[in-house]
């Protein structure tokens, strides 16, 4: 089992603070259904490959860093 840090918000969905080994993941469910989710997420657009991923990542823990981003990602927990 892999262990993140998060925060559970609601039974099995939680809060995570993402990783870089996260990135291609991220990535491709971001390139399976961008048309839908451009609408709620403004990176869509500039996400074009894995290393864009992995620069927008850096981007926000910097910003996180300097007290000015956070950035989180939903889980579901599927058992």
């Amino acid at each position: 089992m892999t262990k993140y840090m998060g925060l559970n918000i609601d039974g099995d969905l939680n809060l995570i603070v993402p990783e870089f080994s996260m990135a291609e993941e991220v990535f491709r469910l971001v390139d399976s259904d961008r048309e839908h989710i451009r609408t709620f997420l403004s990176f869509v657009d500039s996400s074009v490959d894995v290393n864009s991923q992995i620069n927008y990542f850096k981007l926000k823990m910097t910003g996180a860093a300097n007290g000015t981003d956070k950035l989180f990602l939903t889980l579901l927990v599927i058992k």
